[in-house]
């Protein structure tokens, strides 16, 4: 991640939960200009990224079950 990415997302954490989950609807919304295997391959590029991090021991992991409770949790907050 460059500096100015992490600066932005520095800034964009100090946003209430419902700016952030707007910000993150807009951004969302933006990629639909992406085309398909553009947007494969980046998520493939971002899989092996995370996959990689994991093996490395610096990605912590959870089951699918927990992190559908936190994204759950979550948006009851912005309800």
């Amino acid at each position: 991640m460059g500096t100015r990415l992490e600066e932005f997302e520095k800034q964009a954490r100090q946003f209430s939960l419902r700016e952030r989950s707007v910000l993150v609807d807009r951004l969302i919304n933006s990629l639909e200009d992406v085309d398909e295997k553009e947007c494969e391959r980046l998520w493939l590029e971002e899989a092996h990224r995370r996959y990689q991090g994991y093996k490395a021991g610096t990605l912590a992991s959870c089951s699918a079950e927990d992190a559908l409770q936190r994204v759950r949790d979550q948006l009851r907050e912005v309800r």
